[in-house]
């Protein structure tokens, strides 16, 4: 695809229009110029919802981020006549090339939703409309496309690129991805950008979600339902703190939404805590929330790679090794799967849903906040509280055991437990392997953390169109 093209379909679809749900689908009928794109206060509203609607799409979190992760990590069993040829059976086989459909396409998709939310910065910062409603609504819509751009790249650096090395703080310099800023405006507007480095890539997403951080707090949106706010904006950045290190400022921002007293595991009953937040629909959510993307007319894309109400699923069931890892009387051991009597195969139903109902899907929740505070403490360059340590440690594995839950009070390999912990909390949630990684652990089959086949290829309209581009090995 020529480069002009390739304008032409970012611009089409950066500045489409989308509806307030998930909900709708509409194909552009020509190229919208910005400046008559959004005209209206309704228009940017409208912009900001496509925004959510691509994050809800198939190719990012209503599917592939978390496929992605199970294809190269060793959480479970696949069967290889179910996979995609020039699709997930290379990603499973590590021989990605440029022209597999689904990472051109998530790597295409995340692009777009980045420039609506650039589209919608822009808007705000050269207060390009007017209005009570546009002031009384600019600092939260900029807020939110803040979280998103960081949101987006920070998912595209982890499966594209080396990851960060908790070892040498501020000396990441291997390729990132490009870290986009800009929206595309017009046909002509040069689109070549280099890679940015991991180092550069991380700084630009804690930048964004700081001063998210900041317009929210200024209009006091801490929690949503449906959107990003305030804690979501903190809950990533502790994600992201985590995941290169920081570990005494990771802590920080996790008990800062921990202590914000905005969510709960709910351990009174566990039953039901424990698959609310896979199974709330449309507006609704899980008292552990902070982030979901809501789904009221469509289906996310987890039933197709997970769900046993489909015929064919991608991962029938947990490897053998996560199955029997979880402890006698475990609950999520009954809840997230049904363990054959015979053969001790888990069968994942973490996803399963009835055919007429539409399951929102969780990004952010509480248990992960906890989780990493209490790894974040113990580790090395942590801050070594063990309380808070095991306040947390145990607030997991009190909703996880009911009336079966047993307090920790000792700190005698409280760091493997910990790690233990997060592999049986967040299984299946884009987690495991991007933290094997981090631990610089092995993934499936023994391969190194580092191993350059891991990392996928830069798609081929990419190549094309940005000679600054540097394609991965």
């Amino acid at each position: 695809m020529n480069r002009m093209k390739r304008i032409s379909i970012l611009l089409s679809v950066a500045l489409l229009l989308g509806s307030c749900e998930k909900l709708l689908v509409i194909e552009p009928v020509t190229d919208i110029p910005a400046e008559q794109a959004i005209q209206t206060m309704q228009d940017l509203e409208n912009l900001a919802n496509s925004m959510y609607n691509g994050l809800q799409g198939g190719s990012l979190y209503g599917g592939n981020f978390q496929l992605y992760a199970d294809l190269l990590a060793e959480d479970t069993q696949v069967d290889e006549s179910r996979l995609s040829p020039f699709g997930t059976l290379e990603i499973y086989q590590r021989a990605t090339t440029i022209q597999i459909g689904s990472l051109r396409s998530t790597w295409r998709e995340a692009y777009k939703v980045i420039n609506r939310a650039n589209n919608i910065i822009r808007v705000v910062d050269e207060n390009l409309l007017s209005g009570d409603d546009f002031e009384s609504r600019k600092d939260v819509l900029k807020a939110e496309a803040l979280f998103v751009r960081a949101l987006c790249h920070f998912e595209l650096c982890r499966f594209w690129a080396q990851p960060y090395d908790v070892d040498n703080q501020g000396g990441n310099s291997q390729p990132g991805v490009p870290y986009r800023l800009e929206p595309t405006l017009s046909f002509e507007q040069d689109l070549a950008i280099a890679r940015s480095t991991v180092e550069q890539v991380y700084a630009n997403v804690i930048n964004d979600l700081e001063e998210a951080e900041i317009l929210f707090a200024q209009e006091g949106a801490r929690k949503s339902n449906h959107r990003a706010a305030g804690m979501a904006a903190t809950a990533l950045k502790a994600r992201v703190l985590f995941s290169k290190g920081d570990y005494i400022n990771a802590s920080a921002a996790a008990s800062e939404v921990i202590s914000s007293n905005l969510y709960s595991l709910d351990p009174s009953d566990p039953q039901s805590s424990l698959m609310t937040p896979f199974q709330s629909t449309g507006y609704a959510a899980s008292d552990e929330s902070i982030f979901q993307l809501a789904f009221t007319t469509f289906d996310n894309g987890l039933n197709e790679s997970y769900s046993q109400l489909n015929n064919l699923p991608v991962f029938q069931y947990s490897s053998e090794a996560l199955i029997t890892s979880y402890a006698p009387g475990d609950l999520r051991k009954t809840k997230w799967y049904l363990q054959n009597p015979v053969n001790l195969k888990g069968r994942i139903i973490k996803y399963d849903r009835p055919g007429d109902v539409f399951y929102n899907v969780p990004v952010l929740r509480l248990a992960e906040m906890h989780l990493i505070r209490a790894e974040a403490n113990m580790s090395a360059g942590g801050s070594g509280n063990t309380t808070e340590a095991l306040a947390s440690y145990n607030a997991v594995r009190e909703r996880a055991f009911g009336t079966n839950f047993i307090e920790e009070t000792g700190t005698n390999q409280l760091l493997e437990k910990i790690r233990l912990e997060r592999r049986w909390e967040l299984c299946f949630e884009n987690d495991r392997y991007h933290n094997l990684r981090r631990l610089k652990q092995p993934v499936r089959d023994g391969v190194a953390h580092n191993d350059a086949s891991l990392l996928f290829k830069i798609p081929q309209e990419e190549i094309a169109g940005n000679p600054s581009i540097e394609q991965n090995p």
